[in-house]
């Protein structure tokens, strides 16, 4: 596989994998395989990240977070992964350089999302990551501690509502 693009996906989804170890199959990186390319998909219950790899005919698994971390920082060229056929419950990495590494994937399933993902969405919106940013700061001073939900509400092709932060069960900022 090409190992810098497996590292770079990992990269983009490793942020929302779960810390809480009583959700073992949320505390993992899940990869399957869709046309022949790698899906990562990793969750934290609150947010979905999913990020397409390099080729992929591996079966589903799923990797810690602590040993997806590893195998991140272990690729930087290209690499050969796979699952020792004498113990399918083993991943087997080794990079350009021909060191080899051995992680235990996770017993657990990750959870189904494809019916929370619609193919094409009902709506497509497009924002500049600065003036998101800044909507959010603004809102944000309202907040009482940890921002909990951040909602867009269409009515029909334009944004209705604006931006709604809630930072508790009833603190909500517009912006």
């Amino acid at each position: 596989v090409d190992g810098a693009a497996f590292a770079e996906a990992l990269r983009q989804v490793l942020p929302v994998v779960s810390r809480d170890e009583s959700r073992p199959n949320l505390c993992a990186v899940n990869v399957s395989a869709a046309g022949g390319v790698a899906v990562l998909t990793a969750s934290d219950g609150r947010r979905l990240h999913r990020a397409k790899g390099p080729g992929w005919a591996l079966p589903t698994m799923l990797i810690p977070s602590r040993a997806a971390s590893l195998v991140r920082e272990f690729l930087t060229g290209p690499g050969k992964i796979g699952v020792d056929g004498t113990a399918p419950t083993l991943l087997v990495v080794q990079n350009a350089a021909g060191d080899t590494i051995v992680v235990r994937l996770a017993d657990a399933v990750f959870p189904d999302v494809a019916p929370s993902l619609k193919a094409r969405p009902e709506y497509d919106a497009t924002f500049s990551a600065s003036e998101m940013g800044a909507a959010v700061r603004r809102v944000c001073l309202m907040a009482d501690g940890e921002l909990r939900t951040l909602a867009l509400t269409f009515d029909g092709n334009r944004l209705a509502g604006g931006l709604v932060l809630t930072s508790g069960e009833a603190d909500r900022a517009r912006e």
